[in-house]
Formats: C-alpha cells, structure tokens, sequence
C-alpha cells in the first residue's frame, strides 16, 4: 500500500494503547482491516465504559483525557496524534461509543498500488486483518530469555 507505513503502524499502536487503556480487562480488543471500492479501511474495538456522545469530538484534541479517569498515565496524545496520522493521509478517524463498545474507524483513499496488491479488478473487498480477539496484546514481555 502506498503510505508512510511507520505512520500507520504508529497509527494503529496508539488505538491498540488506547484500547487497552480502557478496556474491560475481561474483554477482546478487536482489530480488522481491508480494502474495498478503493478505501482502506482499519478499525479498533473494544468494550468497557462508553463515552457519552459529546465527548466524542473531543477525543481527538491534544491533551485530551477522560474526566472521570484524570489519574491515568499519558499525556492524552494518542488519539490526536492518530488522527493527525490520518488527515496526513488524505484520511480520516472517527470514534463511536455505546453500552457495547468502543470503535475507532480509519479511512484512507487507497494507492493504484493498493488496488493492484490488494483486492484486484474485479473483486470488491479483500481482508487484511481480522482479528476478532486480540488478547495477546495484554501479554507483557518477558525479557528474561
């Protein structure tokens, strides 16, 4: 795909940090990417405590932290870093929240070399990653050999 792929993946790793941020411990985090019609697509879930709609726009500022959780480590960068990755892209992120869950979608216009090394002429969606239960990620290093 043509993009900054250390920008993506730098996209991608502040929604994981996000989510895991503020999951429900006991909860999946799910990951899915494709392209179709010429857009790629890449989106993160994750279930925990909703976000009341209108702190949604908010999200994606400098600084931003949630009120209720001001003890939280961060300096509230993730988010707006990721969405300044997107527009850099020609792109776009959005965030939806309810009782369920969490998901922050991404959107970029796809390359003539995304369309050539992704869904072809005449096929209209070709999965990247579905991962319906990133539990992995919670998993920490062990160093120790």
């Amino acid at each position: 795909m043509h993009c900054d792929r250390a920008r993506i993946a730098q996209l991608l790793s502040n929604l994981l940090g996000n989510a895991i941020t503020h999951e429900a411990s006991d909860r999946p985090i799910h990951v899915a990417a494709s392209v179709t019609y010429g857009v790629f697509r890449l989106k993160v879930a994750n279930e925990g405590r909703p976000i009341s709609a209108d702190r949604i726009p908010e999200l994606f500022t400098a600084f931003s932290k949630l009120e209720n959780e001001p003890h939280r480590e961060g300096l509230g960068l993730g988010l707006y870093i990721a969405s300044e990755i997107a527009k850099a892209h020609g792109g776009v992120m959005t965030a939806s929240s309810d009782a369920e869950k969490t998901v922050f979608p991404f959107e970029m216009p796809a390359s003539d070399e995304t369309k050539r090394c992704g869904a072809g002429r005449n096929a209209r969606t070709r999965t990247l990653i579905n991962m319906e239960a990133v539990t992995e990620v919670r998993r920490p290093l062990n160093h120790s050999g």
